[in-house]
């Protein structure tokens, strides 16, 4: 069973920053490397390094991240649960990974790894109908990331909720 769940992603202009500068560092560097008559290979060759760096960088430490979005995606709630709360604990002890993101990640996103993990733990207790673990994971979120747009407005629908069923 697929779920239809849309995932929205907000981006830090400062956090593509260091997105721009290791893309055209790559291509400058390739442009001066390469010989003169074959100089606009650096075109391709710059955002293939780019691509080299950025993608393992993502694929290995987001890993648990990415893993729940699967499980989420493909319904399997308990999964998902596991593999976000994974994710929150490696982040939660590497919290400098999680703040330096943009700079080390090369990731552009305005939430952090811990956010986005508390959150979308929350929408799987959500989703599998226990609405206490839900409030609480959002409530969590916003304890500790009093700014969260996510974890705010999700809990403000999960509360209304409530009160139309009661």
């Amino acid at each position: 069973m697929r779920s239809r769940v849309s995932i929205i992603q907000r981006i830090s202009a400062l956090g593509s920053i260091p997105h721009l500068v290791v893309l055209l560092g790559a291509t400058v560097a390739a442009w001066g490397l390469l010989p003169q008559e074959q100089a606009w290979w650096a075109l391709a060759v710059g955002p293939a390094i780019y691509l080299l760096i950025s993608l393992p960088l993502r694929l290995i430490v987001t890993s648990c991240q990415r893993r729940g979005a699967r499980y989420l995606s493909c319904g399997d709630l308990v999964e998902a649960i596991d593999a976000f709360k994974e994710s929150y604990a490696f982040f939660n002890r590497r919290k400098w990974l999680d703040r330096c993101r943009h700079l080390l990640l090369l990731s552009a996103s305005r939430t952090g790894y811990r956010e986005k993990a508390l959150c979308s733990i929350g929408f799987c207790y959500e989703q599998y109908g226990n609405v206490d673990k839900a409030e609480g994971y959002y409530q969590r979120a916003l304890d500790e990331f009093p700014g969260s747009i996510v974890a705010t407005i999700s809990l403000d629908v999960l509360r209304e909720r409530m009160k139309r069923r009661r």
